[in-house]
């Protein structure tokens, strides 16, 4: 088998421009070049190896449920907190996880 590595996630959502400025101004995702060049389309750079597309469309029967997600991961969870409460936006907590798992949300 190959190396592999996860090159994107893609997701549709109702409105880009409120998403975008989520992405941007709230999780501090960088805009990349969108290689589609479509205006209903944007990309945003995840560290050095991935990146995140989300496309504006009608979500028409799609059904969303917990379990499809993306998670990412932070270095300083405690920290990435203050700065949700500094914008003034709260964050929701997983009290579920077993406490040898090495992440938080």
């Amino acid at each position: 088998m190959p190396n592999m590595t996860l090159d994107h996630v893609s997701l549709m959502v109702r409105s880009l421009e409120p998403s975008s400025k989520f992405y941007t101004e709230v999780l501090g995702l960088v805009p990349i070049h969108n290689g589609t060049e479509k205006r209903n389309i944007r990309w945003f750079g995840i560290a050095d190896i991935t990146s995140l597309h989300i496309t504006e469309g009608d979500f028409g029967d799609t059904r969303l449920k917990k379990q499809t997600h993306f998670a990412l991961c932070v270095d300083d969870f405690d920290g990435f907190v203050a700065e949700l409460k500094a914008k003034g936006r709260s964050h929701w907590s997983t009290r579920r996880i077993p406490p040898d798992l090495p992440c938080r949300s």
